[in-house]
């Protein structure tokens, strides 16, 4: 019997096993079934898994490329083909097959002793898979085209010496952070993995400022540097447009600002001082403006989360503003008291703050926060 033949009446009994599936007389022996089915079919890939793994060593660049690709193509065979029963599941193997392109990549650098120091094997993930995310409409996959394009960014820009070296670093760690934070204002999307992306580059952000805000940190994080690579360059232009884009659209048909308004605002500030400090080697000045911004950007918080009657987006605003007076004992008084009196007298301040807060703040919150 040939070959075909087999595959043919192998083909029958798979489509005759899924049609009995569907007998309701047979759903207990069918369950069971399943059961045997799924734990066979572990076992098989575990073994699988572990031959490939000892024979690891032994086996050819071009064998291990091979297996390689039949695994990619086999999730994402598997996922065309339950997508209409099952979508969630096959949304993700798109994404758990999108994430083994860079695995294959790093297969054809070992197999074939190339070397990268500058993170091309990222760029060329990110252009692999940024059209499955536009052709699947999928965030997730969008999400880590995303991922990709920093790393690469990234590892790019550490190779030519953006990062502790004789450019500006504290620029550069802005305007890569403040570009996540733009990125979902671009794409208009409320995608739950969007809300990290610009989460990610807050908490960068405010790590940055935090650095800043300390007049001794100046000397490694290259204040009065004048060089900046074009990449930087490009990724600050877009920064400016995108704010500057999105702020003409919330003012077009308001005669005032609203709270996102003077967030973008805001944010523009922090872009240009970040990019200013490197004209400047002052790090007196450049630590006071980075307190004064940390502070704008706590009362921000507050405010939004009044707006939206939020009162997770409150309670972050308040602790930013806490720990923005801690950090300002703490770079004041450094070497003048010791941080065993440093602490008590900044607590002192906050319980005095929030005792003011307790008594003022109410009518100036909505009932829906004060709950």
């Amino acid at each position: 019997m040939s070959l075909l033949k087999k595959l043919k009446q192998l083909w029958k009994k798979l489509k005759q096993f899924v049609t009995e599936a569907h007998n309701p007389h047979q759903a207990a022996a069918n369950h069971i079934s399943k059961i045997f089915t799924v734990i066979g079919a572990i076992t098989i890939l575990v073994g699988i898994i572990l031959i490939i793994c000892n024979n690891w060593y032994e086996m050819d660049g071009l064998f291990k490329i091979t297996i390689f690709l039949l695994i990619l193509v086999a999730t994402h065979f598997a996922a065309t083909k339950i997508n209409h029963r099952f979508p969630k599941s096959s949304h993700i193997l798109y994404v758990i097959g999108a994430g083994l392109i860079i695995v294959g990549i790093g297969l054809v650098i070992q197999a074939y002793g190339l070397k990268s120091n500058d993170g091309i094997e990222y760029l060329i993930w990110f252009i692999l898979i940024l059209p499955l995310a536009i052709l699947l409409r999928s965030m997730w996959i969008g999400a880590l085209s995303i991922f990709a394009f920093y790393v690469w960014v990234i590892t790019y820009l550490s190779s030519q010496g953006a990062f502790f070296g004789h450019q500006n670093t504290s620029a550069n760690i802005a305007v890569i952070a403040i570009s996540l934070i733009c990125l979902p204002f671009v794409l208009k999307s409320s995608s739950e993995c969007l809300k990290y992306i610009r989460t990610t580059g807050g908490v960068l952000l405010a790590i940055l400022l935090a650095l800043l805000s300390f007049s001794n940190n100046a000397s490694y994080l290259g204040l009065g540097s004048y060089e900046f690579h074009p990449l930087i360059l490009l990724i600050f232009g877009f920064n400016l447009v995108v704010i500057i884009m999105n702020f003409i659209d919330l003012t077009r048909s308001k005669k005032k600002l609203n709270v996102e308004a003077k967030g973008l605002v805001l944010l523009g500030l922090i872009t240009l001082f970040t990019i200013s400090s490197s004209y400047h080697s002052s790090a007196l000045l450049t630590s006071t403006l980075a307190w004064i911004l940390w502070f704008l950007a706590s009362f921000w918080l507050v405010l939004y989360g009044r707006d939206i009657s939020n009162k997770k987006y409150v309670s972050l605003g308040v602790i930013t503003f806490a720990i923005g007076i801690v950090l300002r004992f703490v770079d004041i008084f450094d070497g003048v008291l010791d941080s065993g009196s440093i602490l008590p007298i900044s607590g002192i301040v906050l319980v005095l703050v929030g005792f003011l807060a307790r008594k003022y703040l109410p009518k100036y919150l909505p009932k829906s926060l004060t709950k």
